[in-house]
């Protein structure tokens, strides 16, 4: 079936990345895969985007919540290069 995808802004004031000229705080971008075995309904991907994911993001970087802002994929990939890592 392959990966579901989802995408993720992190907000400057979460601290999690540094302009490397001005040292300041700003945005970061992530994402995390899953294998769901199967095709998930508009719903269940709402569902998981919106909360479950942002709730275990949130515990794993040790983050507000509210600093983690669910965008679509396009998005991520207008803002972020993967190549860059």
């Amino acid at each position: 079936m392959g990966t579901t995808l989802f995408c993720y802004e992190i907000h400057a004031n979460a601290g999690l990345a540094n302009d490397t000229i001005t040292g300041e705080n700003t945005k970061a971008y992530t994402k995390a895969e899953f294998d769901f075995k199967r095709k998930l309904s508009e719903e269940e991907y709402k569902k998981i985007h919106e909360q479950e994911v942002v709730a275990m993001l949130s515990k794993q970087l040790n983050i507000k919540e509210e600093h983690i802002k669910p965008i679509s994929i396009i998005e991520y990939f207008d803002n972020h290069d993967d190549e860059e890592c």
